[in-house]
């Protein structure tokens, strides 16, 4: 699938992309300019990885240090 700036989908050119919050964000504004067909479901599917990547930084960034 390309988007309309003719680019390879984000989620099958960067096997990583699910756990780097870089490449999610870019993921999320390719989705908020509705570039292809899946836009609605893509960026759903960025923003709640989005979100459990955020949390888990979080998460570690809360943990007591030894």
């Amino acid at each position: 699938m390309h988007n309309r700036f003719d680019e390879g989908c984000r989620w099958q050119t960067d096997a990583g992309a699910a756990t780097h919050m870089d490449s999610l964000q870019v993921i999320l504004n390719c989705a908020s300019i509705q570039s292809c067909g899946d836009c609605v479901t893509c960026s759903e599917k960025a923003l709640e990885l989005f979100l459990k990547v955020a949390r888990g930084s979080v998460a570690l960034s809360m943990a007591p240090s030894a």
